[in-house]
């Protein structure tokens, strides 16, 4: 596991969020691209790393100047995560026919108040091409809509669970994201100092009754 976690770690520039090697800036939004800032309204300041940035159809990469002074990420973004080669039938993602179903006791994809435990309507799909093609299974990207407007100047927790892939395989968590959840010690500093914070986002998540020993 911890050779898993350093080669995670190794994927890309430093800075860069080791939960999901397939871009720098996944998952989106997450407070790993942020840091402490006094001068802040929030007490936050996004903080994304240059080398890391989207590049455009020319290879020239987007500068994240602008992003950098923003005091957080708007709460009604959407969410992205990168799930290789997942079924999103098979993985009953909550579909925006039936919001209900994100509430329920067994959703796939789960969003709540880090504080408050509330939960929030959503509906989750595989993103596409600008052209409406598919994306390949490896590099399939998942876009979680929250189906009411946030609350500003508060944190939320996604949880993803019971995923599954095209062949019917239950899909595992990553090596970095296992290291918290089932509390493996790694004696990395860049994996140990977000520890605090990731107890408290699987802590919130116990409390709001979503069991997190077998989340993605």
């Amino acid at each position: 596991t911890v050779a898993a976690v350093e080669s995670a770690l190794a994927a890309a520039p430093a800075g860069c969020d080791p939960l999901d090697t397939r871009h720098c800036y996944l998952p989106y939004p997450s407070n790993y691209h942020a840091v402490a800032d006094d001068y802040s309204i929030t007490g936050i300041r996004v903080r994304f790393p240059q080398e890391g940035a989207p590049v455009n159809a020319s290879g020239v990469p987007i500068d994240m100047a602008e992003w950098n002074r923003n005091d957080g990420f708007s709460p009604n973004s959407s969410i992205l995560v990168h799930i290789a080669d997942v079924d999103p039938e098979a993985s009953h993602l909550p579909k925006w026919t039936d919001l209900g179903a994100s509430l329920d006791d067994d959703a796939t994809v789960v969003l709540i108040d880090r504080d408050t435990g509330e939960r929030f309507p959503l509906w989750a799909e595989p993103d596409v091409n600008s052209d409406g093609s598919p994306i390949p299974p490896e590099d399939q990207t998942i876009t979680v809509h929250p189906a009411v407007a946030l609350p500003e100047g508060r944190t939320y927790v996604v949880a993803l669970r019971g995923l599954v892939d095209t062949r019917g395989e239950p899909i595992e968590a990553g090596p970095v994201f296992r290291v918290y959840r089932d509390g493996l010690t790694t004696e990395i500093p860049e994996i140990e100092g977000r520890r605090p914070a990731m107890a408290a986002n699987l802590a919130a998540l116990e409390a709001a009754g979503i069991a997190t020993d077998d989340l993605y």
